[in-house]
């Protein structure tokens, strides 16, 4: 069951149970991410892939650092990279630091959920989006909790 947005927004409609919403925008907003390798590349990408392929109405956004600042896009599914510095030479990661870009797209965007694995200032940003009565998560979930929360949906 999925609960209803609090704000009142065209492309969501309301099913015939009370306070049930037939789809849901979730958005992944991460400095930990990496084009390249890493455990939070592969878990957005799962959550991405898994979306496309069993939640046919729900919407996935992933904000993250990139070497430019670009949208792609694909079924229900967006990437924002934002142009961010490299932590050094020898890194792949890079440092997030424009966080009126980040607000800007949470603006446009308007998710249901964030969803923060930064406990610096993306998390912070995550935080603040509360002015538009978004709820957020800024802790990565186990994979127990990603697994429970995806059969519970599936079913």
């Amino acid at each position: 069951m999925r609960l209803k947005s609090k704000r009142n927004d065209d492309r969501r409609t309301e099913s015939a149970n009370e306070g049930v919403c037939d789809s849901l925008k979730i958005c992944d907003l991460t400095q930990f991410y990496s084009p390249f390798s890493g455990g939070v590349k592969r878990y957005v990408h799962e959550k991405t892939a898994y979306i496309d392929k069993y939640s046919p109405t729900d919407e996935h956004v992933l904000i993250v650092p990139g070497q430019k600042t670009e949208m792609t896009s694909s079924a229900r599914s967006r990437v924002y990279s934002i142009h961010s510095p490299l932590l050094s030479r020898a890194s792949r990661y890079r440092a997030l630091l424009n966080l009126r870009a980040v607000e800007e797209i949470l603006e446009q965007e308007r998710p249901d959920i964030i969803e923060s694995s930064d406990p610096y200032q993306v998390g912070w940003k995550a935080i603040s989006a509360q002015q538009y009565e978004v709820p957020w998560q800024t802790r990565e979930p186990s994979r127990n909790e990603i697994d429970a929360r995806l059969c519970a949906q599936a079913l």
